[in-house]
């Protein structure tokens, strides 16, 4: 398939070129080619002979600078449940899945980064659906790198820098995407993170400080995937409240466990 026969590769092509004939000289194909594909679309090439359509809004900056709450946590959650890959004309895009139970929680991140991107629902299986968003931002995707949401970061990634009173809710969106609250038949409720053993070992040195005692093990065959985990109910309890306390933006169903809990 050519670059300029897939919508998501040709809006971000329009946002950044603003023109199709420069979008036709940079793919060497003639621009009657490139304005049929944008009015098949329905991209806005308005003052150019397309009109009533619209490109995709988004505030590309919003990870420019992480100064508060709101985007340490997308940060967190990003690092954990998102990632970031290069589309087939070297642009950058953003891609979360989650299951489509969760879609309410993509529906706050849209609203966060001010985006107009269509959330995708795709079957899975039989039993299951995913709820997709893709953002082509270049800009945006440079910000996350720098910030360590690397191309595939799983087991790599590190504590990003950011001010110390918001590591918190980075954490919180860590555990949101890469975390779980279990509370088995006749036991205690348990607390699991998973990730790689550097990012999980700078959130175990963090917990401690806030009074926290957690283990790091690896109970995986491939010894590279880690858990910090913990089932003493005061070290659960802390965990939460270390999490979750005050808290104004959450995945609705963790904070409901959390809640539970208490």
């Amino acid at each position: 398939m050519k670059i300029y026969q897939d919508k998501e590769e040709l809006t971000e092509l329009y946002q950044q070129m603003k023109s199709g004939n420069k979008i036709a000289k940079h793919l060497n194909v003639n621009p009657k080619t490139i304005y049929v594909w944008l009015k098949k679309f329905g991209i806005d090439v308005s003052g150019t002979g397309s009109q009533g359509a619209r490109t995709n809004n988004l505030n590309h900056e919003f990870f420019k600078n992480i100064n508060s709450e709101e985007k340490a946590y997308w940060l967190g959650f990003i690092m954990a449940d998102g990632c970031v890959y290069r589309g087939s004309n070297n642009t950058l895009r953003l891609q979360i899945n989650l299951s489509s139970s969760d879609v309410i929680h993509l529906n706050k991140f849209q609203k966060a980064i001010e985006s107009s991107y269509k959330i995708q629902i795709k079957k899975v299986n039989e039993k299951s659906e995913a709820a997709i968003l893709k953002v082509n931002s270049t800009q945006m995707c440079k910000d996350l790198i720098d910030l360590g949401v690397v191309f595939k970061k799983s087991l790599i990634c590190q504590m990003p820098n950011i001010p110390n009173e918001l590591i918190r809710h980075y954490i919180r969106g860590y555990f949101d995407g890469d975390g779980c609250i279990t509370t088995p038949k006749g036991k205690n409720t348990k607390v699991i993170l998973v990730g790689g053993k550097e990012m999980l070992s700078s959130i175990k040195e963090l917990l401690k400080s806030n009074g926290v005692e957690i283990s790091l093990n690896s109970p995986y065959k491939n010894k590279k995937t880690f858990n910090l985990e913990t089932q003493n109910q005061i070290n659960v309890s802390n965990f939460l409240n270390f999490l979750y306390k005050d808290a104004s933006i959450f995945l609705d169903r963790k904070y409901f466990l959390y809640q539970k809990f208490f």
